[in-house]
């Protein structure tokens, strides 16, 4: 079996996935200081999932209140691009390179 020698691995990207919790606020923080030191590159991910046909919003949607449905996923986009943006911005201050992702799941996908 061969060993890998201890300088052979580099990591090219850290992904660290953000959704607008202290907890994924910590998570990022950590992964900054990581890129930081090994200098590579953060890609800061919001994935928000679509509105589900059972639940109160997903029910206007179905009996035609789109404006409601609209106003719903514009405020979550919203919220989601508030939060990458915090990292975005502390990340840069520490000169780590950040590629924020906004990623809407839709509710057929598993």
């Amino acid at each position: 079996m061969v060993k890998p020698k201890a300088n052979s691995i580099s990591t090219k990207k850290i992904l660290v996935p953000i959704d607008g919790s202290e907890i994924s606020f910590k998570a990022a923080k950590y992964a900054t200081h990581v890129a930081k030191l090994v200098k590579t590159e953060l890609i800061a991910i919001n994935i928000i999932e679509d509105v589900k046909q059972g639940d109160a919003i997903g029910l206007q949607e179905r009996y035609g209140n789109i404006s409601l449905v609209n106003a719903f996923k514009k405020a979550r986009k919203g919220s989601a691009q508030e939060s990458l943006v915090k990292v975005q911005k502390s990340a840069e201050k520490i000169g780590v390179k950040v590629k924020s992702v906004c990623y809407i799941r839709c509710r057929w996908e598993k």
